[in-house]
């Protein structure tokens, strides 16, 4: 495919017969030479880009995820308190029910210091926990699939092994 500045897409191999606009705001980073917005399987949702590891067991523990999205130069899915309710609909309408009702997706929120933090640093606000909900309270933290995403996160600990949620920054690319 060639891009042309105006910020169409033209295939040299076929005639073209429709073009497509790209928002002004990409096409900066479309035109650099090899620069992609988000690797391969990974989903673009507003500026970030996230892998749902959706993978057959065996699944990794909340560490052994952390390892594998930071070989990514990514991190376990961070909320932002900043972030709407849209933000959680996203990751929910992206997991899937697997195994059993108590295996989730891990994200990046954890118990430090009797306050829950996200690995960034930052302090929890938003508080999606699920109620009426039945776990192993852990310092670590899921997301639960086919639950209201008000009322979705659990509390669990890090030897259970589940899929989970990475996210990076298009621009750390």
């Amino acid at each position: 495919m060639t891009l042309f500045r105006s910020g169409f897409f033209f295939h040299p191999l076929f005639q073209p017969r429709m073009t497509i606009s790209l928002p002004s705001a990409l096409s900066p980073w479309l035109m650099e030479p090899g620069c992609e917005l988000c690797p391969l399987d990974w989903i673009l949702y507003k500026d970030k880009c996230y892998l749902f590891y959706d993978k057959p067991a065996p699944w990794k523990t909340w560490e052994e995820s952390r390892r594998f999205c930071k070989k990514r130069r990514a991190n376990l899915d961070i909320y932002d308190n900043l972030q709407t309710i849209c933000s959680q609909e996203f990751v929910n309408k992206h997991i899937k029910y697997y195994y059993d009702p108590s295996h989730g997706y891990w994200i990046g929120l954890q118990h430090v210091n009797n306050t829950w933090t996200w690995v960034d640093g930052r302090v929890n606000t938003l508080g999606f926990w699920a109620k009426n909900w039945i776990s192993t309270p852990g310092p670590h933290a899921i997301v639960i699939p086919e639950r209201n995403p008000k009322e979705c996160w659990s509390k669990e600990e890090n030897v259970f092994e589940n899929k989970f949620i990475c996210e990076r920054d298009i621009r750390k690319f």
